[in-house]
Order: C-alpha cells, then sequence, then structure tokens
C-alpha cells in the first residue's frame, strides 16, 4: 500500500472514529438519565423505590400511619352549614409529611352520603394535630357519622418539628351569649422566627364532647415573642364550655 493510500485510510478512520463519537454521544444524552429520587428506580443507595439513602422522603413501610382518634361536626344552628374536624396522632418521631390529600365524608344514619370535603394538609412530628373544614352546606339533612381518610400515600420525610417551639398562654372566652369569642396568646420559645403558624380552637362540654371548633392563622412570631389569635363563631353553642384546647401547626410554604 502505498503512502497516500495510508494517509488517505487514516483520515478515513479518523472521520469514521469522529463520527461514531459524535452518535455515542448524542445517544448517551438522548437516553441516559442520571441517578435521582424520581425516577422510578431503586439505585443510588436507596433503600426503595425513590426513598432513603440519599433521598428526602423515607420509606413507607419504615414508618406507622397516622392514627384517626377521633372526628366531629359542628353545626351553625341557624343554617345547614357544618365544620368538620378530624383529631389524629403521628407517632412517628422526627418524621412528619408535606402536603398530602385527605377526605371528608359525612353520612346519615343510613350511611348515605350527605356531601363530602377534600383538601391537603400537612403532618408534624410525633404530635397530635387537627385537620378542619368549614361550609359544608348539608341543607335539612342529618348528619351522623364523619369519616376522614387520606387519599393519598403520606411522602414520609425526616423534619425539624417546630411545632415544641409554639406554647398557648393564654386563653379567653367572652361573648357566649351572642356572637363567642376565643382570644388567644401565643409564644414563641425559640430564638428563632416561625412562620405561617395555623391554630384551629376546640371548644370541649362537660363530657368532653368537641362542640365547636374554628381554624386562624398568624403569619409570623419573632424568637422569642408572642402574638395573638382570635377564632369567633356566629351564634351561641347551646352548651357551656368546659375545656379548650388550641392546636398548633406549623405549615409548609407550599400550603
Amino acid at each position: 500500500m502505498s503512502w497516500a493510500t495510508r494517509r488517505k485510510a487514516t483520515y478515513l478512520g479518523t472521520i469514521i472514529l469522529i463520527l461514531v463519537l459524535v452518535v455515542i454521544a448524542i445517544s448517551y444524552s438522548i437516553f441516559y438519565k442520571k441517578a435521582s429520587c424520581t425516577d422510578g428506580i431503586q439505585n443510588q443507595n436507596e433503600a426503595g423505590i425513590d426513598c432513603g439513602g440519599p433521598c428526602q422522603n423515607l420509606c413507607r413501610a419504615s414508618y406507622v400511619s397516622p392514627n384517626l382518634l377521633w372526628t366531629a361536626k359542628s353545626k351553625i344552628k341557624s343554617t345547614g352549614l357544618y365544620s368538620v374536624l378530624a383529631y389524629l396522632e403521628n407517632p412517628n418521631i422526627g418524621v412528619g409529611s408535606g402536603p398530602v390529600g385527605y377526605d371528608f365524608r359525612v353520612y346519615d344514619k343510613n350511611r348515605i352520603l350527605l356531601g363530602e370535603k377534600v383538601g391537603k394538609t400537612t403532618i408534624p412530628s410525633n404530635k397530635n394535630f387537627a385537620v378542619f373544614e368549614d361550609n359544608l352546606n348539608l341543607n335539612d339533612k342529618v348528619p351522623v357519622n364523619v369519616d376522614f381518610i387520606f387519599t393519598q400515600a403520606i411522602p414520609w420525610q425526616k423534619i425539624q418539628s417546630k411545632e415544641e417551639f409554639i406554647t398557648i398562654s393564654s386563653k379567653v372566652m367572652s361573648n357566649t351569649d351572642t356572637k363567642p369569642r376565643l382570644d388567644v396568646v401565643v409564644k414563641n420559645t425559640s430564638l428563632s422566627t416561625i412562620s405561617n403558624i395555623e391554630l384551629v380552637g376546640i371548644l370541649y362540654d362537660s363530657n368532653d364532647n368537641a362542640i365547636a371548633f374554628s381554624k386562624t392563622k398568624i403569619d409570623q412570631i419573632a424568637g422569642q415573642g408572642q402574638g395573638t389569635a382570635v377564632f369567633t363563631w356566629p351564634e351561641p353553642f347551646g352548651k357551656n364550655i368546659y375545656r379548650i384546647e388550641v392546636v398548633a401547626k406549623v405549615l409548609s410554604s407550599s400550603n
């Protein structure tokens, strides 16, 4: 083979090699997907599919579901409007959840569905928490049972609880014979500002049954500071109030 022929063969081989490398690079960029916590594959030392290891979400099998302790309903007597409440416990320490879907369903004595309310809630770590919905219009229907379920898998995550720094220092009821009002002083015992604080006020009768509840929010409380929250109801309850509970939850920015 002459020198010119060898040179042409070398050029041709170089061009073919470059084309092959270009094809490989293009194919790699199209078909290769970097391992992630949303790829639907158990990789990168994950304990399960897209959970555990380097992923923020924790594997469901390692944690127990929240306990539904009770549900309740409360009617504005002059209307067909009801409020519903679910009171739950998360026994998992250092583990909570971002927004997760739920469904309230209200039934009559024959288990006929009268109405429902859907929404999303966060789950704080190792704490009792409340889920509240209002303005459920049932007209003249008489509800008997309230069911509460989560409608999707709970995205468990390691979280640092801020609720432990929220304390209620004062609870004062007034105007119980006209338009009841509950004034609450809320303290932040931490050194940092806590924002987006949801508060659910629950009123109990002499048998410790929840007869009325309401929800409000405080935008933020500075470290070592305090804020005030007010709950109101449009008309008297018809029963005396023997116990007041205020349940605090610090919402994520996406709520």
